[in-house]
């Protein structure tokens, strides 16, 4: 429960990010667009804002990485998994980002962008490992993480 409950309110938290984004950048872009006094002048208004959001949605997901970590490993604890199997996630993850900057640093060559493409393909597959393994259920019982959360017994195992 605890899991997904964080889960949706990470959903949550990048949605209203998401919007904010839109709704700030398309309004400034509108605002550009119109020529009205102060926008069309300043059309680095649109980079401007762009730069705020971002940096401020960086600082909330920074804060947000070791909560969200946590809950993942106890999450993946509960099915008697070891939590290096969230690197199923972030080694894909962490892979096609840095494939993707380097493929600004060599714009003339298609290979960083292949490689960038196939480990996003690669970490959009790993999401859907990843989701399966939080949707199991856990061990019953106490495993080698410790006792069950829902709090069933080992009698219980075998009712």
């Amino acid at each position: 429960m605890e899991f997904w409950i964080w889960f949706v309110l990470m959903l949550a938290v990048n949605i209203v990010f998401l919007i904010t984004f839109f709704v700030v950048v398309g309004g400034t872009a509108a605002l550009m667009e119109a020529g009205r006094e102060g926008a069309a002048a300043n059309p680095t208004a649109l980079i401007a804002s762009m730069g705020i959001l971002g940096l401020v949605y960086f600082l909330v997901e920074l804060a947000l990485f070791l909560p969200s970590l946590a809950v993942t490993i106890r999450r993946l604890h509960d099915s008697d998994k070891s939590g290096w199997w969230v690197m199923i996630f972030w080694g894909p993850y962490l892979l096609s980002t840095v494939a993707s900057l380097m493929q600004f640093a060599a714009r003339d060559s298609v290979a960083p962008a292949l490689i960038s493409g196939i480990f996003s393909l690669i970490w959009l597959l790993s999401c859907l490992v990843m989701i399966v393994l939080c949707l199991l259920d856990g061990t019953r019982g106490p495993n080698r993480y410790g006792g069950d959360p829902k709090g069933h017994s080992h009698g219980d195992v075998f009712a």
